[in-house]
């Protein structure tokens, strides 16, 4: 219980905050070209964690019908959902 509330506060932290920045970075940039420079960084930083923490086969063995249950979201929240949040944000 009490390490889901810190999850809970954590996240509230990052997302609480992270609105104030993505408002400065619109200011000169359009939505479609932050949302390249955010998700190119986030995939360097994955990438890296993976292979850091040696869970590489995991990518390998992953259930494909999970994958794109996975993808689906990305597209949704990740590409289609981001993108109108900016468009929001940049107004």
């Amino acid at each position: 219980m009490r390490q889901g509330l810190l999850y809970a506060l954590l996240v509230m932290i990052c997302w609480g905050t992270a609105p104030i920045f993505a408002k400065l970075g619109l200011s000169k940039l359009p939505p479609l070209t932050a949302l390249v420079f955010r998700n190119t960084f986030i995939a360097i930083m994955f990438l890296s964690a993976t292979v850091i923490n040696g869970s590489v086969k995991t990518l390998v063995a992953s259930d494909m019908r999970s994958v794109i249950f996975i993808l689906i979201e990305a597209l949704l929240a990740g590409l289609v959902g981001q993108y109108f949040y900016y468009k929001a944000v940049k107004v």
